[in-house]
């Protein structure tokens, strides 16, 4: 598999138990194991080598934790040769995984601007703790949590896929 035929979903962290389960940091939202393409790559010596995902064996741990075993690996010992390495998907799965991130979070992509019209960022997800939930914004500077509140949104602009809000002083100089 060619890079220009693919893209980057994660990387592999650590292992998963003893039968050669590995721990995947994600960087997009996937969609449920049963959407998966066949094969899976990772990169290795500077080439993509296809793995088999054993859709069956898969554990979400959270937004962007996935536990999963791949068909030919099967111990602790062989799955550790593999961290610190990137997965990736077939190119023609992206759009279903952008498509998954708008289904799950429908305001992802939005921009988020302060009442004075200083922009925040891009709103990329969102963490829901009970009572208070938080929209995860790319800002210049890094991640950012802005907490979702009704009371501070001015306004949704839907068509311009704009969210503007009235942002308590210092929080929007982050």
């Amino acid at each position: 598999m060619f890079r220009d035929k693919a893209f980057k979903i994660g990387s592999i962290i650590k292992t998963h138990g003893v039968r050669g389960q590995i721990s995947v940091s994600l960087n997009c939202r996937l969609p449920e194991p049963d959407e998966w393409p066949e094969w899976i790559f990772l990169d290795i010596d500077g080439g993509l080598v296809p793995f088999r995902p054993v859709k069956d064996d898969f554990i979400w741990r959270d937004e962007r934790h996935i536990i999963l075993a791949l068909d030919s690996v099967s111990s602790q010992e062989k799955a550790m040769e593999f961290i610190g390495t990137d997965v990736w998907f077939p190119a023609d799965c992206k759009k279903l995984i952008e498509n998954r991130g708008k289904e799950i979070f429908p305001l992802a992509g939005y921009s988020l601007y302060d009442s004075d019209g200083s922009s925040m960022g891009t709103i990329t997800g969102f963490i829901d703790i009970p009572e208070n939930l938080l929209f995860k914004v790319q800002a210049k500077s890094g991640e950012i949590l802005v907490p979702a509140r009704p009371e501070w949104i001015i306004e949704v602009d839907e068509k311009g896929q704009k969210i503007i809000m009235d942002l308590p002083d210092g929080l929007a100089d982050i």
